[in-house]
């Protein structure tokens, strides 16, 4: 066994190169994908009943990404929205081995055809009238962290604008309906 074959040496070029060289990925991202991985080689190890180190690129086959995936939404009682964000750098990973060595482009590809779940998310289409009405009388961090824990930020008309600093450093326009 060369250390071509050797999941270690990709995921560690993946890791060290590719997400932080090529891919010029903010830290929080390279932390989603090292705790991805964290979680998917362990569990490949378990069910080839192998260590860690000795994984090949093999190993991680589109079966065995189905059944982390599986795990990940039964065992570990994630959605599926974690699920999807799961699949999406293990496929990285993947497209990421494909690119330098063309022998494993079929088992890319394989691992590529493993979709993604559909979810419906909850619109809502205007605040309710407790959030309205912490809103008109002043108590805005209230009102602010009512909407933003209900997850109504999602489709609602404008008829006043706040500027939120929120996580990763972006603004983000809370936009209000009017009294419901």
């Amino acid at each position: 066994m060369n250390d071509a074959t050797l999941l270690s040496v990709w995921v560690r070029r993946f890791l060290l190169e590719h997400l932080t060289g090529e891919r010029n990925l903010s830290v929080n991202t390279q932390k989603s994908y090292r705790d991805m991985l964290i979680q998917l080689l362990p569990f490949i190890a378990e069910t080839c009943r192998k260590p860690v180190d000795r994984l090949t690129v093999a190993d991680l086959s589109a079966k065995a990404v189905r059944q982390f995936l599986e795990h990940v939404e039964v065992k570990r009682g994630c959605g599926i929205s974690t699920r999807n964000h799961r699949l999406g750098a293990v496929q990285a990973l993947a497209r990421f081995i494909a690119e330098y060595r063309p022998e494993y482009i079929a088992w890319a590809a394989a691992i590529r055809q493993v979709p993604f779940k559909k979810y419906a998310v909850p619109t809502i289409t205007c605040l309710d009238r407790a959030e309205m009405t912490a809103l008109l009388e002043g108590s805005l961090s209230l009102a602010l962290h009512a909407i933003y824990s209900s997850k109504s930020l999602l489709g609602i008309q404008c008829f006043a604008s706040f500027s939120l600093w929120r996580k990763r450093a972006k603004w983000i326009v809370l936009k209000l309906w009017r009294y419901c």
